[in-house]
């Protein structure tokens, strides 16, 4: 029973995250949204979800910044502010540990590049 009930609790932190990823959010806040003590809510959190709240937060804004290189022709510099990084360099390390791969190089031959590629092919384009 107690693990269902941190299961809601994390399912609400969740979609306070992704509601509020251009936010600064801080470990209070999240803890008020579980309705636990800001050390027990981060404890807990860990220990479930295999992360701290800041590697998720992290990795949430990546992903976020790997969609849009992905699928839309904002500047990288503006990629970078929308996931909250100072400098080009931060970006650019942080966004290369968890892709493999520069921004720049993701945008032009990403995993999705194969999947616009057959997009435009000829035995597609009735589609």
């Amino acid at each position: 029973m107690k693990n269902a009930n941190y299961e809601t609790r994390f399912v609400r932190v969740i979609d306070y995250l992704y509601a509020h990823l251009d936010d600064d959010i801080d470990l209070a806040a999240l803890a008020e949204v579980a309705c636990l003590s800001e050390f027990h809510w981060h404890r807990i959190y860990q220990a479930h979800i295999g992360e701290s709240v800041f590697q998720t937060i992290r990795r949430l804004r990546l992903q976020r910044a790997a969609e849009a290189l992905a699928n839309s022709t904002t500047p990288i510099d503006e990629v970078r502010k929308n996931a909250s990084y100072g400098t080009r360099e931060a970006f650019s390390r942080a966004f290369k540990d968890m892709f493999g791969r520069s921004p720049s190089d993701y945008r032009s031959s990403g995993p999705h590049a194969d999947f616009f590629g057959s997009k435009t092919s000829a035995k597609y384009a009735r589609i």
